[in-house]
Formats: structure tokens, sequence, C-alpha cells
């Protein structure tokens, strides 16, 4: 079963859609593959979407997603209340995006290892021997 809206409002107050999806899987997707799969049925930028939570059905593989749709970034960030879950998501999800974004080294610039102490193994092994 894929994807599917099962109940769509618009909300002109709070200048949002207010979506419901049910989704099959054989565990619940999380918060991130949530928001992925609201924007890819919704056809809206992830950077727009509010998970409200995402709901199982006893015995069933059928969750359904609660989410919020809102028209821009900015009215986002002035009605949605921002849940301390929320902010660590965002903040992992802006990590690896840096991550993909940071530029590969040159391979010919290679750090110098400081040089350890050139001791033999016999050598420490006899000091160990004499601790003993």
């Amino acid at each position: 079963m894929e994807p599917r809206i099962f109940e769509d409002k618009q909300n002109d107050l709070m200048n949002r859609r207010e979506v419901r999806i049910e989704v099959e899987n054989n565990f619940v997707p999380s918060r991130i593959e949530a928001i992925h799969i609201v924007s890819e049925l919704c056809k809206c930028p992830i950077d727009v979407i509010k998970i409200n939570r995402v709901d199982s059905q006893f015995g069933t593989n059928i969750f359904t997603i609660v989410a919020d749709i809102y028209k821009s970034k900015e009215d986002r960030s002035s009605t949605a209340l921002k849940k301390k879950k929320d902010s660590e998501m965002e903040r992992k999800f802006e990590e690896k995006v840096k991550l993909k974004e940071k530029p590969v080294e040159n391979s010919q610039e290679i750090k110098e290892v400081p040089e350890q102490d050139s001791k033999t193994k016999e050598e420490t092994l006899g000091q160990e021997e004499k601790y003993k």
C-alpha cells in the first residue's frame, strides 16, 4: 500500500494546510521519514512541514502521520510551537547537509604524524618485567 492522504483541510486563519496520511510499513517511520513522505505526497518543500504526531493502530502495520503544511517558512516559525525533539531533529538534519556539502580535501596534503618512541618490543617487555 502506498501512502495516501485521507484527510486534507485548509486552515486560512493559521495559513496552513492540515493533512492526515496513512502509511503501511513494518515499523514506525521516524520524523525525518515522515517529513519526506509528506513532502512527496503534497509536493511541497521540507522546511514548511511540521509533523504533529505519528500514530499507529494496534495489531496492524498501518501508521497515521498528522502534519501541518504552512504557506512559508516564516509562517511556520511564527505559528508553530517548537518542541525539543523538533529542534534536535533540525540540528541533525543541518549537520548531515553540511557534511554532504563539505568539499573533498586534497589527497596530496598529508598531515605528519608525530613520531612515537623508537623502543623495540624487547626493551618494552624488559621494562615491564622490572616492575613485576
